[in-house]
């Protein structure tokens, strides 16, 4: 096996991982990379009933995204929220 990637899951963000997924390739000769985790839940604890899932977690629960394109869609949301509210404070300021 090469190419081997691990990225953990954790519950929440600062703590430990509970689980990994691991994805190799037969037969290829990629490097070992340990990616960042994934965090699966919002917030430092579960506050009320209902849903608390991450963004991330959220799209490929909920909205059968794969991985990847989850990652790239709430980075997505981030640099649209971002450039509203710099928009918002030069027509504030």
């Amino acid at each position: 096996m090469g190419a081997i990637a691990v990225r953990p899951l954790t519950a929440r963000t600062g703590r430990a991982a509970g689980r990994v997924l691991v994805q190799a390739r037969k037969g290829a000769k990629g490097p070992f990379r340990l990616l960042a985790p994934l965090v699966l839940h919002s917030g430092d604890r579960h506050l009320a009933d209902g849903d608390d899932f991450s963004p991330t977690a959220q799209a490929l629960l909920r909205d059968a995204q794969a991985l990847l394109e989850a990652e790239a869609l709430v980075l997505q949301d981030l640099v649209e929220r971002a450039t509203l509210q710099e928009l918002h404070r030069d027509e504030v300021g």
